[in-house]
């Protein structure tokens, strides 16, 4: 019966624990839609993109849902990231399109401007 349960609870936690966060270059496409490489189904969790110059840097953080970018991302420039500054522009996807508040950064590191983007177009943009 012990042996039953923790089986059970183990599942449950295996079940429930985040995905692993994907290389995007790794999940193939089928249209717009990103799929998980295992099941061929729209993948849903943190995906990265490795900088095609040093395959130690990240230069894109992004969720998917259902296989579309959604939910903030950060976008990072590589030629910067060695400087400890790599930071170009923050935002949010809904549904593989732009939408909301997004801002970018001079290459030290300090904000450049905001703007805003409603359904995947740009809203205009303030400088700081």
């Amino acid at each position: 019966m012990k042996k039953t349960l923790l089986f059970a609870l183990a599942l449950i936690a295996v079940g429930c624990a985040d995905p692993i966060p994907r290389n995007l270059d790794d999940l193939p496409m089928q249209g717009p839609q990103y799929l998980d490489p295992e099941t061929l189904e729209p993948y849903s969790g943190l995906a990265y993109r490795m900088s095609e110059d040093d395959s130690t840097q990240i230069v894109l953080r992004v969720n998917l849902r259902d296989g579309r970018f959604h939910g903030d991302f950060e976008d990072f420039d590589p030629e910067r990231v060695e400087e400890g500054v790599g930071l170009y522009e923050t935002g949010t996807y809904r549904d593989g399109q732009r939408e909301g508040r997004y801002e970018y950064f001079y290459p030290s590191g300090v904000l450049r401007g905001r703007g805003t983007y409603e359904n995947g177009l740009g809203e205009g943009s303030d400088s700081s």
